[in-house]
């Protein structure tokens, strides 16, 4: 079972005072979305986890592990949850996949632009994607989220096309 995933976040940085967890997206590969939202983080973070542990499968995101998993762990002991370990063995990052540097240029928007013309929801970017969630438009929130999962989908598929994976 394969999975593509992605979280938004209020901040870069997970021990920011301001720092939170405000949408996990998950889309299998029948393209059904499952999303994780709560006013509380702590129960956001604890219904994700416990669904990684109840579904072992493959999770291929972007950038995931140098941001996405190590956010979520941070998170996850600011907010006393704890965290499913065994999920990272889990994880297929596409990011590093296609370049291990974390400080590489390449963004999932702009290789997916490249290789097919697809783009980010609405054109949306940093603050105005924060916006969404304290305006509590988790609606165009999951859309934007659903966005990103597709353009994830689309870039695993090419790159088992050229025979990457």
């Amino acid at each position: 079972m394969l999975y593509y995933w992605d979280i938004e976040t209020t901040s870069l940085d997970a021990f920011s005072p301001l720092a939170r967890v405000t949408v996990i997206g998950l889309m299998s590969e029948a393209d059904e979305c499952t999303f994780f939202y709560d006013e509380s983080e702590q129960k956001l973070l604890a219904a994700f986890w416990g669904f990684v542990k109840e579904h072992p499968a493959t999770y291929c995101g972007f950038n995931c592990l140098t941001f996405d998993w190590v956010y979520l762990v941070k998170r996850s002991i600011v907010c006393n949850v704890k965290p499913f370990m065994p999920f990272k063995r889990g994880i297929l990052d596409l990011r590093n996949l296609i370049d291990s540097d974390k400080f590489a240029k390449g963004t999932l928007q702009g290789i997916c632009m490249l290789i097919s013309g697809e783009h980010k929801f609405e054109g949306l970017e940093g603050e105005e994607v924060i916006k969404l969630y304290y305006d509590g438009n988790y609606e165009k929130l999951k859309s934007y989220l659903t966005q990103d999962l597709i353009l994830t989908k689309i870039l695993y598929n090419r790159l088992k096309e050229c025979e990457v994976l």
